[in-house]
């Protein structure tokens, strides 16, 4: 977001990719670019495809360094009604 100059919006528009230690995959959204998916495995990643990384929210300081500004992610977002509570997870799920 910062390097390529991005609104909070533009940002979580973009496709995700997930790396972690082990196993040594780094995984990726479908709608990663081919050029981007070619350029990682020149890089010698190993790649899978993950049909989506979850849902983001950010928050970042305005750009005139004054107060914060806020997005949340609009394709990812499960609707809710306000005051609906999530079912408690049980040691069985």
């Amino acid at each position: 977001m910062l390097d390529l100059e991005m609104s909070p919006e533009e940002a979580l528009k973009q496709p995700r990719i997930h790396h972690q230690w082990f196993p040594d995959r780094l995984m990726f959204e479908p709608s990663l670019t081919q050029d981007l998916h070619k350029q990682l495995l020149q890089r010698g990643h190993i790649l899978k495809t993950a049909p989506s990384m979850g849902v983001s929210q950010i928050v970042a300081r305005n750009p005139n360094g004054e107060g914060f500004v806020g997005a949340a992610d609009p394709e990812r977002a499960v609707p809710r009604k306000a005051g609906d509570s999530q079912p408690p997870i049980t040691a069985a799920e």
